[in-house]
């Protein structure tokens, strides 16, 4: 398997899991966080959907700073699983579409796209109380 392969592999896997965890649990639990400042789960999808985005549009090749990724204070389980699904088509599609040209200098890049997918999904894990 080829390194950019293997990077989709890795995004893919962290990103429908983190789908399936939000989408699995009650929307009251996932709009329902520690408080002390700390994010709900949907919150978080939220941040990572935000985060999708401007790393779809950096591998595309747009030079844009990141913007901030904060979530609304009201982000609700569907709207930000809505969010979670669209922006991981785009950077799958990103990643599926490296050039060779470009694939070596942004292969760290789409590395840490996964990886951000993947701490989040710890962070909800720690942060998420049932209710």
């Amino acid at each position: 398997m080829d390194r950019a392969a293997a990077i989709l592999e890795q995004f893919n896997d962290g990103q429908r899991a983190l789908v399936e965890r939000l989408r699995d649990m009650s929307a009251e639990t996932a709009e329902h966080g520690p408080g002390g400042g700390v994010w709900t789960a949907a919150q978080v999808a939220w941040h990572v959907a935000l985060t999708n985005v401007w790393m779809a549009g950096v591998l595309l090749g747009d030079k844009q700073a990141k913007p901030p990724c904060q979530p609304p204070a009201d982000a609700t389980r569907d709207a930000a699983l809505v969010k979670l699904r669209a922006s991981g088509q785009q950077v799958a599609k990103a990643i599926a579409a490296l050039s060779t040209e470009r694939a070596a200098s942004l292969f760290d890049f789409a590395e840490s796209a996964a990886q951000h997918v993947a701490r989040h999904l710890a962070q909800i894990e720690r942060a998420v109380i049932p209710v």
